[in-house]
């Protein structure tokens, strides 16, 4: 099942168990030509979370990200970026807190391969999945503060 209107994000086990997660990000105003120097996801924790939890993110590999639909297995079916980053985030112990902890590694490997898709487009629509194990739980864009994807580039 695909949920588009949750106010968290459970990264990565919910109910039902392990899942991925989507992250579309709208409007990248970068060029094709840019050279990315550094890319993170800043998340707001939505629960404590502190048992260990190892997430894999990946992109979907495609110039423009259209949105998400309801279709099982719609996410986890999506053509994947070669490209990953693993992050061990550090314990949440407290909710609404958004400061390094809460703070994805460097995904310019990602977000590079990405914008060198043919057609990408500045204004263009990326999108990130995430799978894993354990649990930290965001904020998502319908919760209190949705996650922001800053890129770095020369």
């Amino acid at each position: 099942m695909v949920d588009l209107n949750s106010s968290d994000l459970e990264l990565v086990v919910d109910a039902g168990g392990n899942q991925t997660v989507a992250l579309r990000f709208t409007n990248i105003a970068i060029p094709a030509t840019a050279t990315i120097t550094n890319a993170y996801v800043q998340f707001e924790a939505d629960e404590v979370t502190t048992a260990s939890c190892t997430l894999t993110l990946t992109g979907k590999r495609v110039a423009n990200s259209t949105p998400f639909a309801t279709t099982p297995f719609s996410l986890s079916s999506r053509a994947r970026t070669t490209s990953s980053v693993t992050w061990a985030p550090a314990p949440w112990p407290t909710a609404q807190v958004a400061g390094v902890d809460q703070r994805t590694p460097n995904l310019a490997p990602i977000v590079s391969e990405i914008l060198s898709q043919p057609g990408w487009a500045s204004g263009n629509a990326l999108t990130l999945l995430v799978n894993g194990v354990g649990k930290r739980t965001a904020e998502a864009a319908n919760g209190t503060r949705a996650p922001v994807l800053v890129i770095e580039y020369q």
